[in-house]
């Protein structure tokens, strides 16, 4: 007899002592940053739009999809910038064990298939960004900033596969608790490489790790188009 297999998610209440604690962190160093770019507000503001998509890994890695990001960055300087941004993902990843052989001795109606979790969601970000090249638009940049998201999570925190063999002919799966926490605060940090361009269109490429309060931790990268303007 085959013992159960038993899944559950790691209790985020440390996870989420923590995210708030880094949330914290990231708000004043924003209000610094802001601080230091004082100076430079009564100059031009140029503003770059930008179009990005991202390979992603949800969780512990076992989900994999993309992230679509929509952003507007405003310079307030050489340095110092603001990346407002609408990001939506998608991520997916079979349950345990993955993958099940068909069993011949077993009739259709009873041949058991390996769901498959999809989640889903939409989220707000403001990163302060610091450019790290002499160039303005180009160069190595680090953002950080506070993260808002709306998911729906059809990842289950608690599941079993059942496959006792001497006691049922079909290995099946036992729903223990559902994920209903949509609403989550968390931060995002992101490191960006933009080339130089001659014209007013700008390529670049990116990774990014975010987390919130729902220990939901993204990790990606991928690339990004967009064009300034004044």
């Amino acid at each position: 007899m085959k013992t159960p297999y038993l899944f559950r998610k790691p209790a985020v209440l440390h996870s989420l002592d923590l995210c708030m604690l880094s949330i914290k962190k990231i708000l004043l160093l924003q209000a610094f940053l802001l601080v230091l770019s004082g100076p430079t507000l009564g100059q031009d503001i140029v503003k770059q739009m930008f179009c990005g998509v991202n390979y992603s890994f949800n969780g512990s890695g076992d989900m994999d999809g993309m992230m679509v990001n929509v952003d507007m960055n405003t310079y307030y300087g050489k340095r110092i910038s603001v990346v407002y941004n609408l990001g939506f993902s998608m991520h997916a990843g079979r349950a345990f064990p993955h993958q099940l052989s068909y069993d011949p001795s077993l009739p259709a109606d009873l041949q058991t298939a390996v769901p498959r979790w999809v989640t889903a969601g939409v989220q707000l970000s403001s990163l302060f960004t610091f450019n790290t090249s002499r160039h303005k638009y180009s160069g190595f940049k680090i953002g950080v900033g506070p993260l808002f998201r709306y998911q729906l999570n059809g990842y289950p925190n608690g599941y079993s596969y059942i496959s006792q063999g001497n006691v049922f002919r079909q290995p099946f799966y036992v729903i223990n608790e559902t994920d209903d926490n949509h609403f989550n605060l968390g931060y995002v940090v992101r490191l960006t490489y933009d080339f130089k361009s001659r014209r007013r269109s700008v390529f670049g490429i990116n990774v990014f790790l975010q987390n919130d309060t729902n220990a939901d931790g993204i990790v990606g990268f991928g690339v990004k188009y967009g064009f300034k303007f004044k």
